[in-house]
C-alpha cells in the first residue's frame, strides 16, 4: 500500500504517505484542507461531519476568502523545455518564466498559480514572482453542487 494515512496509537501524530498533502507540488490550500478532513474524520469516525468540513473550505472558495497564494503549485523542470510535448499547465508556467527572462533547467522549481485552466497558453497560469491576486474558481462549476451528496 503507497497511499494511505493514520494516526499513532497516542493520537498525537498523523503519518500521511502518497497523498496530495505529502507532495511538494500541492498548493498550500489543499494541504491545509486536505490535513483537516483527516483530522475531522478520526475525531468524528462520521460522514457528515467531514461533508461539513469539507463545506466551510469549498465556501471560501466561492466567497473568495482565499489569497492566490494558497494555490501556487511548485513543480520541479525534469527536462529541457523543448523535450515537453503536451500543452500542460507546467509547460505554461515554464513559457512565462521564459517570457520574463527567467529561464528554468532540469532540476530548478517553477512556481505558478492556475488562473485560467480554459486556456491552452502560457495565460493559463501566472508565475508566483508575479503575484497573481486571481485564481481558477472551479468550484464555481455546476459539477461540484453535490460535494458531498
Amino acid at each position: 500500500m503507497t497511499k494511505y494515512f493514520g494516526s499513532s496509537a497516542d493520537g498525537d501524530e498523523y503519518k500521511y504517505r502518497g497523498i496530495e498533502c505529502r507532495q511538494r507540488s500541492t498548493p498550500p490550500l489543499i494541504e491545509r484542507a486536505q490535513m483537516a478532513l483527516i483530522t475531522t474524520l478520526d475525531a468524528h469516525r462520521d460522514s457528515e461531519a467531514v461533508c461539513t468540513e469539507l463545506q466551510s473550505w469549498l465556501d471560501r472558495l466561492r466567497r473568495g476568502a482565499v489569497d492566490s497564494d494558497d494555490f501556487v503549485i511548485t513543480k520541479r523542470v525534469s527536462k529541457p523545455r523543448d523535450a515537453y510535448t503536451q500543452s500542460t499547465q507546467s509547460v505554461a508556467a515554464f513559457d512565462r518564466a521564459a517570457d520574463l527572462g527567467l529561464t528554468r533547467a532540469p532540476g530548478q522549481d517553477v512556481a505558478f498559480v492556475v488562473v485560467d485552466d480554459a486556456k491552452q497558453s502560457r495565460d493559463r497560469v501566472a508565475l508566483a514572482v508575479e503575484q497573481p491576486t486571481t485564481y481558477d474558481d472551479v468550484v464555481d462549476n455546476a459539477e461540484h453542487e453535490d460535494d458531498c451528496r
